[in-house]
């Protein structure tokens, strides 16, 4: 009995391995397909690529060329000025020393601006001082003629004191006198 079902099982089971393996290779041929259509699109795709490409490089060459014969008289131009002018580097070497020159001038000119007014200043101070000097001059020779003054009013002063005591001794001394030449009266 369990032969005859191992026997009907057998060729379901073979059956069923068939649909599988029938499946599987399905699955494998849409695989392939769809492989093959992404290949043929891909090399597609790079021919059109390379096609635009080769479209596009002649007009690449032929642009680069038209410019280059464009800028070909410019570069002319611009070589027989250097030659005639000396080279604009050099020009603009000469412009900025032409510069710099002016700023030393300029400054030149401002710090002799500012050296006047410094001098002005300075002899502003030197007539100041020797005001002062002046002033302070006069003003001792004030005190010395004062101090002069006084002095000379101190010696008319004793000299006149002087004077006075001589007069008074004299007179005393002839008063003296007179009285000595007088005859006492005790005498008498």
């Amino acid at each position: 009995e369990k032969e005859k079902e191992k026997d009907k099982e057998k060729p379901k089971k073979a059956k069923q391995a068939g649909s599988d393996a029938e499946r599987d290779a399905e699955k494998k041929k849409e695989k392939d397909k769809e492989k093959a259509k992404d290949k043929d699109k891909k090399r597609r795709q790079k021919s059109e690529d390379d096609e635009s490409e080769d479209e596009a490089r002649p007009k690449e060459k032929e642009r680069k060329k038209k410019a280059e014969s464009d800028s070909e008289p410019e570069r002319t131009k611009e070589k027989e000025k250097k030659r005639r002018h000396g080279s604009s580097d050099e020009e603009e070497r000469a412009r900025k020393e032409k510069e710099k020159d002016r700023g030393k001038q300029k400054k030149k000119h401002c710090d002799s601006e500012d050296d006047k007014e410094k001098e002005k200043a300075k002899e502003k101070s030197k007539q100041a001082e020797k005001r002062k000097r002046e002033d302070s001059d006069d003003e001792s020779e004030r005190e010395k003629a004062k101090e002069k003054d006084k002095k000379r009013k101190a010696e008319k002063a004793s000299e006149k004191a002087k004077e006075k005591e001589g007069k008074r001794k004299k007179q005393a001394a002839a008063s003296s006198e007179s009285e000595d030449s007088r005859p006492s009266p005790k005498k008498k």
